[in-house]
């Protein structure tokens, strides 16, 4: 299935092998950047988001290599899992799509990112500015979310 026909049809619509797809172009250094960041946008849904998924967002987010624009998609990607993961807190486990130990895993690389004075903080060109927002968690323990916030540049 060509990644701009999932762009253009309805979540609830994609194919049951969508995730995997889109899995395969985010792993993939052979496909032009505006298909990775297609894929990257479309890596967040809650119809495909799983453990695999964010392994590779977290990997974009890890290389210093990909683009700032790229990472940063990817980390405005993993923003609603985390939260909906934060807010229900793991107590029917089933009901969140990523496991508990991929968020923490995903909480510790954005904290790590947000706190290294050598990762940009700004995604460059883009729309987006990348705000990591320290909040208290329902255990009292704190946790670093991405939040997109609109530079005002195209909005």
């Amino acid at each position: 299935m060509d990644l701009k026909l999932l762009k253009d049809t309805p979540p609830w619509d994609w194919p049951k092998d969508a995730g995997k797809i889109i899995l395969g172009i985010l792993n993939s250094n052979q496909v032009d950047e505006s298909d990775r960041l297609l894929a990257t946008e479309l890596a967040g849904d809650f119809t495909v988001i799983n453990d695999e998924l964010v392994v590779a967002l977290l990997s974009i987010l890890r290389n210093s290599d990909e683009s700032e624009l790229l990472q940063g998609k990817a980390a405005i990607s993993l923003g609603p899992v985390l939260e909906y993961a934060d807010i229900e807190r793991f107590e029917d486990p089933d009901d969140v799509p990523i496991t508990e130990q991929m968020f923490h895993r995903a909480q510790e690389l954005l904290h790590k990112l947000y706190v290294d004075d050598n990762v940009p903080k700004n995604v460059r060109g883009g729309y987006w500015k990348l705000q990591c927002v320290p909040h208290k968690t329902g255990t009292g323990m704190q946790s670093v979310l991405p939040t997109p916030v609109t530079t005002g540049i195209g909005d």
